[in-house]
């Protein structure tokens, strides 16, 4: 998910952007809108988040962002709290959502998902992926691989989807515990391990196969492409904002 970050101070919009790449949100973080409207008019946005340290120039900066950007860009902005009077003003000039400081990483998230689910509705749901071999239908949480039917759980099958939709990228262990399990990071360590080993074994995602499950130690796991896979497509009526820049 291709992200804008306008910030005015560079510390706080690396926290962010640590956040939001913990959960595989491409973070880009500028300082001025004029460097969104051009990187937008290069590769679009998503999404763009204004953190900005005097709060009272929030209206204005949003409400030029709104005049210039396509409708279907959601706004969202963080926000310390203490002047709601701006924080409503905010609102008014055309900010879909907010999150205030200190930024809870959970909430954050949580509140950027219900955003992006209300700015890109026909992304919800995709009725058919197919990866190579693997066909993965989302309505039914089916997978089959050569039309051989693959029984899986339903959370094996969201944690075998995210690795397949984000093949070769590195996804941490926080990102997949908030998409299957929707909390927070550690809670469930041991059962993401387990279940990882069973979608390795269930999905026979070895070498000799063509991919390779790895852990990484310290931060999560990466599905790897061992061997050229052929026929990769996705059949829907309806494309997600992800697999249109991916």
């Amino acid at each position: 998910m291709k992200t804008a970050l306008l910030h005015d101070n560079a510390s706080r919009a690396a926290e962010v952007c640590q956040i939001l790449a913990e959960v595989a949100f491409d973070c880009v973080p500028v300082t001025a809108i004029s460097e969104v409207l051009d990187k937008h008019r290069r590769e679009p946005f998503h999404l763009v988040i204004v953190q900005w340290q005097n709060e009272r120039d929030m209206p204005g900066l949003v409400r030029m962002l709104r005049d210039s950007l396509p409708a279907t860009v959601p706004i969202f902005c963080l926000f310390r709290g203490g002047d709601e009077e701006a924080l409503v003003a905010t609102l008014a000039a055309g900010a879909g959502s907010y999150a205030l400081k200190p930024i809870r990483r959970t909430d954050l998230v949580l509140r950027l998902r219900v955003l992006l689910r209300q700015a890109y509705p026909s992304s919800i749901e995709v009725e058919r992926l197919h990866f190579g071999d693997f066909m993965f239908e989302t309505r039914r949480k089916r997978i089959t691989r050569a039309g051989e039917p693959i029984t899986v759980t339903n959370n094996e099958f969201d944690l075998a989807l995210l690795l397949f939709r984000h093949l070769g990228r590195p996804l941490s262990r926080a990102f997949l515990m908030e998409e299957v399990w929707r909390s927070e990071p550690g809670q469930q360590s041991r059962t993401l391990d387990t279940h990882m080993s069973r979608v390795r074994t269930k999905l026979q995602l070895v070498p000799a196969h063509g991919y390779r499950l790895a852990m990484i130690y310290g931060y999560g796991y990466q599905l790897i492409q061992t061997a050229p896979v052929e026929n990769t497509s996705v059949m829907s009526a309806l494309t997600s904002p992800e697999s249109a820049t991916s």
